[in-house]
């Protein structure tokens, strides 16, 4: 069995729709790093 679970703030429209979320060091929130979705995609 696999669960996943989102409880994060998530992502707007607008970034979702550019390619610039998976760049490295884009952050959208205070206190991150930008590195999450360049670390896992």
């Amino acid at each position: 069995q696999l669960i996943i679970k989102d409880n994060g703030c998530g992502i707007v429209k607008d970034d979702i729709d550019t390619e610039r979320i998976f760049v490295f060091y884009f952050i959208n929130k205070s206190g991150g790093t930008g590195l999450g979705l360049v670390v896992v995609y």
